[in-house]
């Protein structure tokens, strides 16, 4: 099974962003999330709720861009 670093990082770059926008919105470092992301610290369970929050956000953003894009149904 992959690590939670492992896993944040695959969400990331999912989403085509760098840490340095992560940490912004997190109000933290690029390198503490790098080191999340290599599993040398694990985020407390503030940070990790606001990384829920954020991801939450960000799919919620994604679902309503694709929504958009599929044609609609012929009448």
């Amino acid at each position: 099974m992959d690590s939670f670093g492992k896993r944040l990082r695959a969400c990331r770059e999912d989403k085509g962003l760098s840490q340095q926008v992560i940490a912004k919105q997190l109000n933290t470092s690029h390198s503490e999330i790098g080191r999340y992301e290599r599993d040398e610290m694990s985020p407390s369970v503030e940070v990790a709720r606001k990384m829920a929050t954020l991801w939450i956000l960000l799919w919620g953003i994604y679902w309503v861009k694709s929504a958009s894009k599929t044609p609609s149904r012929i009448r």
